[in-house]
């Protein structure tokens, strides 16, 4: 028979949840327990997790593939990256599940319910009230990780809409991975293609847009029909595909209270100006567990850097009032400056002085320009 009361109920099972799970169970804590609840009823291969790192021993068992060069592209000028010790890491979302739910099922004080949609929480003196669609929960604190775009403030925020399909070949002639290749303008939007050789006849081709409105799964698959004609890839067997819409901009003020907390991408871990948050996900896990360990309480996710959230604003509001400069301005940003600093801004762990450098690398016209006007 399910249990009704835990010491701590986790609403949404994705990246976040899962991730704090392995942190959980690393630290060993055993003397607390958890409730996760997910709306989906089971997991699929739904999408992919990218990120630069030098040492990788948290997630060696999960990566499948990784590139120690990348590359970027515009108007036929390609500018290649290359950090020594560093290299682009790909991890599957299906491995990254399976593992976590295998950790679950042999844990005896973590729990997940699949599908289950949260109906209604309610806060209580000491307690958290849970109400879903099948039963109620109650306990002392709850961690809130589920996406919602409608967090997200409605002025200075973009929409990073994808689709990408994963290609069987009978000759793979991609062997740098494309952060963003042949950027371009098209109606206002903000188009670049992301390529992943996975393996000698596997390749994950997506195609990206940033624009004011988030784009549907229909609208963004004529133009990654039409890149994969050019690349004579229209006709190879999709062996998957993946499509995501990620918000890049900041959360709305919301009421706090002492026993509500918020983690993933609605708790801030999405980097605003590049959609990034995988190792932002992973640091505020592991502090979460060890909060968790001496505290007995969770942690939300960190808030952002005073001079980040700045140079984030600045950068998105540059984009919404003109998207036509967009190509120029990623392209100018990723020739200037050193591929190791590229991928601390991307992570959001860049110093004052290293987003001087940064802000020096953009095209300074357009700056002056927008802060003129």
């Amino acid at each position: 028979m399910k249990k009704s009361e835990y010491d701590f109920i986790i609403l949404g099972g994705g990246c976040a949840s899962l991730s704090l799970v392995f942190n959980l169970i690393n630290n060993k804590i055993e003397d607390l327990s958890f409730l996760i609840i997910e709306k989906r009823e089971f997991y699929t291969d739904d999408r992919s997790w990218c990120f630069w790192e030098r040492n990788c021993n948290n997630y060696n068992h999960l990566i499948e593939k990784s590139w120690e060069k990348w590359k970027f592209s515009r108007n036929n000028n390609t500018s290649y990256h290359e950090v020594h010790n560093y290299s682009y890491h790909y991890i599957r979302s299906m491995n990254f599940y399976r593992k976590a739910l295998k950790l679950i099922k042999k844990s005896k004080n973590i729990n997940i319910n699949l599908g289950e949609t949260v109906l209604e929480t309610t806060i209580k003196k000491h307690k958290v009230y849970v109400k879903t669609d099948k039963t109620s929960y109650f306990g002392k604190e709850v961690l809130d990780t589920r996406p919602n775009k409608d967090a997200f403030s409605n002025k200075g925020t973009l929409f990073q809409s994808f689709l990408g399909y994963e290609l069987k070949l009978n000759n793979n002639n991609f062997e740098v991975a494309s952060i963003m290749d042949d950027m371009r303008i098209n109606k206002k939007n903000f188009i670049f293609d992301y390529i992943l050789p996975l393996s000698k006849n596997l390749i994950l081709f997506e195609t990206t847009f940033f624009s004011k409105r988030l784009k549907s799964k229909d609208f963004i698959k004529k133009e990654l029909m039409r890149k994969l004609k050019k690349y004579d890839l229209d006709n190879n067997k999709i062996v998957r595909e993946e499509y995501g819409v990620i918000p890049m901009g900041f959360i709305k003020k919301r009421d706090k209270h002492k026993n509500y907390f918020y983690g993933g991408q609605i708790g801030g871990a999405i980097r605003a100006s590049s959609g990034y948050g995988f190792l932002r996900i992973q640091d505020w896990a592991f502090k979460c567990a060890i909060n968790l360990k001496k505290n007995k309480s969770f942690l939300s996710h960190t808030k952002e850097k005073r001079i980040i959230k700045y140079m984030d604003k600045l950068f998105l509001n540059l984009l919404i009032d003109d998207m036509s400069i967009s190509p120029k301005l990623f392209f100018n940003f990723i020739k200037n400056i050193s591929p190791k600093l590229f991928i601390k801004f991307m992570n959001g762990n860049t110093n004052y002085l290293e987003c001087i450098r940064v802000i020096l690398s953009m095209p300074k016209r357009v700056f002056i320009k927008y802060l003129l006007k």
